[in-house]
């Protein structure tokens, strides 16, 4: 070089790379920036010194630790299907599936990735569509990151990903042995991936700090990124803290900071709502904190943050199968938040390859859901940005603007596979929309587990419904949306079962009693392309549920119909009697038809629940009536753990009887109107229900206590189809939570033996807890209900405990043989004797018999043969000698019974 001294210092040492460290820059300092690679621990004083004579800048890179941020928490094999149902909470959060609908992005649509290597034979690794090797590495944070923005979707292994149809162009970031990151290898590939044809948008989940000595380089680079064209997504940092990290500070840049994605658990996935979970492994749905009941900070918040995305506890692909050899782990940071937000912004320029980064990050920002109405977010106000990520609601807004649609669509969705087409051909029992749930306390907005309303003189039950704008139409606020109740019910019709025209006679007071009303009406809110709002009902007018009492005693819930009602919005097909029909048919109508079933021990639990079963026709119709176990891979199912009791009502077990009492997979119970489901589908079939008929039957939950693990959720429903065609007619949905609780075991006692007409009293061994004890004959029949149990069998015999916890419903059943013995001496008369004694016996069973004598201190043994048909023998003792003899009766060979005779 033209500078002699500088470079005499150089070649003085040990050497090992010398370049240009931006080669492709336009900005003419980063044209003038070189790499000096030396030995570790080189003395580089002269070095700096010559450099400060000649007026240069020397930065000093140590190869120390970029701040990636993520962590990763290992995980059990089979946590997902656990946890979530096989379901991606962190997508559900964002609507992922509903963005689907509008676009899954595009191959020619390129995202940037900078991160460490990729492995590209990784089974789940999407598109790529390219692999700029700035320097070779095996650091598994780069396919965390990349899985997380197009992993293979739809392919039966490991997770889905928002943006799985856009192709990812990787820029390698140098790592050394030690799996450092070198921060000139970031810029670099930040740079390169800013000049590569057609890429949009590029991940940067790491961060320099304000003093990093590259930060001036990592200035001008954005700058000559921003030039580009191209839009930066970055982690605003895991710090806990309000500091600015780069580039997610940056102006042009999109910065991301995490919120828990866990989903509020009891309908579908555990026990606890969102705002409670005692489990390490969750995180608290949209709240940044993660975990605030314990004191756990979130993650990086400042006022540069633009949005938040799921960021704990998320799934990402991984080549360390020494820890975690299913390839996935789970991701803490906003590493994994990040590539979100950069799927998103993918998927946006997918629809519009014109659009320019400040728009795509204004459409992001503004479609955001809020969540500062959260409690535990309102201490974070302003610095985590306008709020978590609506990927449906980006991506309609962002279709409407290059291809507006005229005509408003409000709509909900009848489960979580329903995508709001109409018809709905996706969903198998429609009753079962989460966009209605019920709440006994007004704490929908945070809660949307469904409860079972709960009556009360002076306090109401709150009836949430979700409403989302489905086009590119606003809607004018002037919208209507009318909710209805009816008694939990399999064959509901439109309108009568809905609308306060029926009603059913008590059969002992005369009275006639209410199946159900319309809960009220409430207009719908402004609501822009993509949004959703929920609207709550405040249900004050509940029917006592005493009123249905002598109709059946136990437990009957409701379920409720949504209609969106307007002329803005009409019926996409016209409405008939079937509400099955006229709910897949049109989205501007839901039901929710499901039974809570909650089972604890700390509390008296209702383990049931009633529903109807009609026919509303003129004439008599042929039903069948189909029970089915949700199931899930390697979790014992619910037939299994526990007794599923079908109890019908003495009206309906005349219809199936009057049918053939046909059945298929039940089992006898010990009440004759009781079925106990023994396997994942079961069929009472032939039902012939008289015209205009109404009936009901009660499902009860017992769960076995030697059965017991730690499978907490099941998912059991019922439903009535047509006999003739197996179209739904309609039905139930029960959804049990069990929780944890002390095991017990029923205990009999030891067996026992008796003589003939002889009682004998068998006793349970308590247990620590409210029980009842119900005690079994050889035939099933219940023949007492108490601890102890005196009983005379003539023959021998095997009774049953079956012990019934008071509180929860679980049970355990024991049994005790008693031993009857056929065979008896009643009496030996006169004893003592010296002459002759009379021997009084039972052996009317036996074949052959005799009975022996033998002294017990002498050598005296003979035996008497007998007639079995008779019951006295006279035995002559005159010639014994005086002493002790055993006298015995032999039966068939066997010594049955014996006394002891005295001579004097």
């Amino acid at each position: 070089m033209s500078n002699n001294n500088f470079a005499t210092k150089l070649n003085s040492k040990n050497l090992f790379e010398f370049k240009q460290l931006y080669p492709t820059a336009e900005t003419p300092r980063l044209k003038r920036v070189y790499l000096i690679a030396l030995e570790k621990n080189s003395p580089i004083n002269d070095v700096r010194q010559s450099v400060e004579v000649n007026k240069f800048n020397l930065i000093i890179e140590d190869n120390q630790d970029v701040l990636l941020n993520q962590n990763f928490t290992a995980i059990p094999d089979d946590y997902i299907d656990i946890i979530t149902g096989g379901r991606s909470t962190s997508l559900d959060l964002i609507k992922a599936p509903l963005a689907w609908t509008v676009t899954t992005g595009d191959p020619n649509t390129l995202v940037g990735v900078v991160d460490t290597n990729i492995n590209n034979n990784h089974e789940d690794l999407g598109q790529i569509h390219d692999n700029i090797i700035i320097n070779q590495n095996n650091v598994n944070h780069g396919l965390g990151v990349t899985s997380a923005i197009n992993a293979n979707t739809g392919n039966n292994l490991g997770m889905a990903s928002l943006g799985y149809d856009l192709s990812v162009v990787f820029a390698t970031a140098f790592s050394d042995s030690n799996s450092t990151i070198s921060r000139a290898s970031l810029i670099n590939g930040l740079l390169q991936l800013s000049q590569y044809p057609g890429v949009r948008v590029i991940n940067c989940s790491w961060i320099f700090s304000e003093n990093s000595p590259f930060k001036e380089d990592l200035d001008e680079v954005i700058a000559e990124v921003e030039d580009n064209g191209v839009l930066v997504v970055a982690g605003a940092g895991n710090s806990n803290s309000n500091t600015y990290y780069y580039p997610a500070s940056y102006d042009s840049t999109i910065s991301v900071t995490s919120v828990g994605s866990r989903v509020p658990i009891g309908e579908d996935h555990n026990l606890t709502d969102p705002y409670g979970t005692p489990f390490w492994w969750s995180s608290w749905q949209d709240c940044h904190a993660g975990r605030p009941e314990y004191g756990q900070g979130g993650h990086t918040r400042n006022d540069k943050v633009d949005v938040t995305a799921p960021g704990i506890l998320t799934l990402a692909a991984t080549e360390d199968y020494a820890v975690y050899p299913m390839g996935y782990s789970l991701n803490v940071g906003t590493s994994g938040a990040t590539p979100y937000v950069t799927a998103l912004a993918g998927l946006l320029f997918s629809i519009n390859p014109n659009f320019t980064p400040a728009e795509v990050k204004d459409i992001i920002k503004d479609t955001a859901d809020d969540i500062y109405y959260i409690p535990y977010n309102q201490q974070y106000l302003g610095l985590i940005g306008t709020g978590r990520i609506n990927a449906f609601r980006a991506v309609k807004t962002a279709d409407c603007i290059v291809n507006p649609k005229p005509g408003l669509d409000l709509a909900m969705q009848n489960s979580e596979i329903d995508l709001l087409m109409e018809p709905d051909i996706e969903t198998d029992f429609v009753w079962r929309s989460k966009d209605i749930f019920v709440r006994n306390q007004d704490d929908g907005d945070l809660i949307s587990v469904h409860q079972n309303p709960e009556y009360s003189d002076n306090l109401p039950n709150f009836v949430y419904v979700r409403i989302t704008n489905n086009s590119c139409i606003t809607s004018d606020g002037t919208d209507n949306l009318r909710l209805y109740w009816a008694k939990a019910n399999t064959e509901l019709t439109w309108p009568l079962h809905w609308t306060g025209d029926l009603y059913i006679t008590d059969p002992v007071t005369n009275q006639d009693i209410l199946m159900g009303n319309e809960v009220g009406v409430m207009t719908i809110p402004i609501l822009e392309p993509g949004e959703s709002k929920l609207i709550k009902f405040t249900w004050n007018d509940m029917p006592n549920p005493d009123d249905y009492e002598n109709i059946n005693p136990n437990k009957w819930h409701f379920c409720f119909l949504g209609r969106i009602d307007t002329h803005n919005d009409p019926m996409t097909f016209s409405e008939g009697t079937s509400i099955t029909e006229n709910v897949m048919n049109n989205n501007n109508i839901a039901w929710k038809n499901t039974t809570v079933v909650d089972i604890a021990s700390d509390v008296t639990s209702d383990i049931s629940g009633v529903i109807g079963v009609g026919n509303s026709t003129s004439s008599s119709k042929s039903s069948y009536l189909e029970f089915v176990t949700d199931t899930i891979s390697g979790i014992k199912p619910l037939y299994e753990a526990a007794e599923i009791i079908v109890q019908m009502d003495n009206s309906i077990l005349d219809s199936w009887e009057n049918g053939g009492s046909l059945s298929v997979n039940f089992s006898e119970d010990k009440t004759p109107n009781n079925k106990i489901v023994n396997n994942q589908k079961a069929n009472l079939n032939n039902i012939i229900l008289p015209p205009n008929s109404y009936s009901a039957i009660n499902i009860s939950f017992n769960f076995l206590t030697d059965k017991k693990d730690e499978t907490q959720n099941y998912t059991f429903h019922v439903i009535q189809r047509d006999s003739n065609n197996d179209e739904i007619i309609g039905g139930e949905t029960y959804v049990i939570n069990k929780y944890p609780r002390p095991n017990f075991q029923a205990e009999a006692g030891n067996n026992k033996e008796i003589d003939k007409d002889e009682s004998v009293t068998i006793s349970a061994a308590q247990i620590n807890e409210a029980a009842q004890y119900n005690w079994y004959d050889p035939e099933g029949n219940l023949i007492y209900t108490g601890e102890n149990l005196t009983v005379s069998p003539n023959v021998t015999k095997t009774y049953t405990l079956e012990i019934i916890s008071d509180s929860d419903g679980y049970k355990d059943y024991d049994e005790v043989k008693i031993k009857v013995n056929p065979y008896k001496i009643e009496s030996l008369a006169p004893n003592p004797s010296n002459s002759t004694v009379s021997i009084n016996y039972i052996a009317d069973e036996a074949t052959s018999a005799y009975i022996m004598v033998v002294g017990t201190n002498n050598n005296t043994s003979n035996n008497y043969i007998i007639d079995p048909s008779l019951t006295t023998i006279n035995l002559d003792v005159t010639n014994y000698e005086n002493g002790i003899y055993a006298i015995a009766l032999v039966c068939d060979g066997e010594i049955v019974s014996s006394k002891y005779l005295y001579k004097n």
